[in-house]
């Protein structure tokens, strides 16, 4: 929809700045701005928790998710969003 523009991670931003500043054997008329990179507004953060269980009969197991995620405003550092979500597979 455009409503959202997300970056790369911290790291991978840092070896693309490293990059971008390996400018030895470039020629001029391609080399890539250094502070046109975009501010971010809001950091999306989570992690997802994997369980196994094996069913009562022993017939077949399953396999739990929980995924854990929030969305913080970078200037205020107010979590403006959360959410947790259980998801609960059967595997044959």
């Amino acid at each position: 929809s455009g409503r959202v523009d997300v970056i790369a991670e911290r790291n991978i931003r840092e070896t693309l700045r490293l990059e971008r500043s390996d400018t030895e054997f470039t020629d001029p008329a391609f080399i890539k701005r250094m502070k046109a990179e975009m501010a971010v507004d809001f950091i999306l953060s989570g992690n997802i928790v994997m369980d196994r269980e094996m069913s009562k009969s022993g017939g077949s197991d399953f396999v739990a998710y929980q995924v854990d995620m929030q969305l913080l405003d970078i200037e205020t550092l107010r979590k403006v969003w959360l959410k947790t979500e259980n998801v609960k597979k059967e595997r044959y």
